[in-house]
């Protein structure tokens, strides 16, 4: 769910303020990470990894894509749009 609330947000980002609706590596990145982190969270309870460390490491992971994001999208928040529709 968190991995599709993050595409739905670049997108968005992406569209509404004129720029190609293309992924960048580091938002592929933010991507890998989320879904690293969904996996550890089921994987620490069914005895996979470590209990502590993997929902220590699930943690990080999903912290770290939503800091990746607001790192990557929030200049482009806050520029203006690249294509000018106004002029």
């Amino acid at each position: 769910m968190a991995t599709m609330i993050l595409a739905v947000m670049s997108r968005a980002t992406l569209g509404h303020t004129g720029r190609p609706l293309k992924a960048g590596g580091t938002t592929v990145f933010a991507y890998i990470l989320i879904t690293g982190g969904a996996l550890l969270r089921v994987g620490a309870p069914l005895g996979l990894v470590d209990y502590t460390l993997g929902m220590e490491a699930a943690a990080l992971c999903w912290a770290g894509a939503f800091v990746l994001f607001l790192v990557i999208y929030g200049p482009i928040l806050f520029a203006p749009r690249v294509d000018n529709p106004a002029g």
